[in-house]
């Protein structure tokens, strides 16, 4: 046959602890406090040995920028071969 599609979604989130600034170990003007990411996976797995995967990944900042402002948006698109033998 065709083999199986698989479609995922995941969502995290990464916060930074204020003392890692305070204490000078990291700049606010240039990593962000906080990250959110939200997203999505097909996988499409052809045989037992052969599994192709496309993702979608948007990821959102607060601090990252001079001035206590928010670091740009990410959008990320990724593909993925895996073998076995």
């Amino acid at each position: 046959g065709w083999g199986a599609l698989q479609v995922a979604a995941r969502a995290g989130q990464l916060n930074v602890d204020d003392g890692i600034f305070a204490a000078g170990y990291s700049d606010p003007n240039i990593w962000s406090r906080q990250s959110t990411t939200f997203g999505a996976a097909l996988n499409w797995i052809l045989n037992e040995n052969i599994k192709l995967t496309l993702q979608y990944d948007y990821t959102s900042f607060l601090g990252g920028a001079p001035e206590g402002g928010n670091a740009p948006d990410n959008n990320a698109i990724t593909t993925q071969v895996q073998l076995s033998f």
